[in-house]
This record gives structure tokens, sequence and C-alpha cells, in this order.
């Protein structure tokens, strides 16, 4: 069992480094960035009263608090930590006690032959390379022996490459205690959608 993170909270804001990583994406497949870099989160979002959320996406990468990071550190998960200071709309220390996430692993682990998605005929014509032509995965079958023991990942070879997936020992980890802002999704239960389609 998987489970994509996704934030079921609108806590938009942007992420700065200093030094600055203009790079940076928080997708996996990239080095974090490099120690004692300063990460701030700056909300923009008009709607959000408190900052409290345990998991935030942020223009360019993932933020947690210490209770979720210490459950991925107990998990002994492949994730790489920096501290963060959260900021309000007014420019406010809202809390120093968050963290960047950093899942390194990127996984080729999505199995186009047993999940199912529209538009198969024009990604198979591209050589199952061009992933801008799929517009709905209606299941969503991982391929478990490319993923080995890897249980924090991003699922590169998808539309969808933008949710880290945990295993089901972390979900389950997450499950038992709340945590705010985190929506856990079973990935046999997912449909992805582009966005941009009617």
């Amino acid at each position: 069992m998987f489970y994509f993170l996704k934030d079921n909270r609108f806590d938009w804001g942007t992420l700065y480094f200093d030094p600055p990583d203009d790079d940076y994406s928080g997708l996996g497949g990239i080095e974090p960035p490099i120690e004692k870099t300063k990460v701030t989160f700056k909300l923009t979002s008009p709607t959000t009263r408190k900052l409290d959320a345990d998991f935030i996406r942020a223009n360019r990468g993932f933020l947690c608090s210490r209770k979720m990071r210490n459950i991925l550190i107990d998990s002994e998960a492949n994730v790489n930590f920096l501290p963060a200071s959260l900021y309000d709309r007014k420019g406010k220390l809202a809390s120093d006690d968050y963290f960047l996430m950093h899942i390194s692993n990127q996984i080729d682990c999505l199995d186009y032959t047993e999940s199912e998605y529209e538009d198969r005929e024009a990604f198979t014509a591209s050589g199952e390379t061009d992933l801008d032509v799929i517009t709905k995965v209606n299941k969503i079958v991982l391929d478990v022996t490319r993923i080995g023991e890897a249980n924090a990942f991003f699922v590169s070879n998808a539309p969808f490459a933008y949710l880290p997936v945990v295993d089901g020992a972390v979900g389950q980890k997450f499950r038992g205690i709340e945590l705010k802002g985190l929506e856990l999704i079973p990935v046999d239960t997912f449909v992805w959608k582009d966005l941009g389609v009617q």
C-alpha cells in the first residue's frame, strides 16, 4: 500500500532561500539546498487566518511541522530537512518550528500497462515519453519491483509527478496522529485529472 501526500488547505505562499537557490523545485531528483540555507515561507493566501497546518505545499517545495518531521525521522524515511520560518501576510513571524521537506527519490514506477488512463494511443505513439498528452488517470498501479526499499519518493514517469508518495508503514503512522492540512490518499483510489481539461 502506498499513499499520496496531498495538502487539503490553501495556505498559499512563496519559499525564499538565503543564499538564493533559483533552481530548487522540491520535486526530487536534485540536490537539497546546502546546509545552513535559511528557508523562509511568506504567506500570500488571503483566506488563511492561522498558519497551523502540519503539511504545506508551497510554490516550489513542501513544508512540514516538527510533529510530521519526527514521524519521518522515526520511519527512517529518505527525506532531508532544513529549518524554515513562516511569516504571515503582514510580514510577522508566525512560526519558526517548520521544516523544508526534501525527498530526493524520483522513481520511474508508474505501470502504464496495468494503469488505466485516457489518451493511451497518443501516449503510446509518443514512445511513452510525452506525459503532456495524458489528461486523466483513472487507476494508478505502481510497479513495486522498481520501488525497492524506498518509503518516500516521487513517481517520475507520471503527469502527477509533483505529489510525494509514502509507503504503507509511514502512512499508518501519519494516520495514528492528527495532522492538519494533510490528506493521505491511497494510490489505488486516486484519480488524477489535468486541471486544464474540462
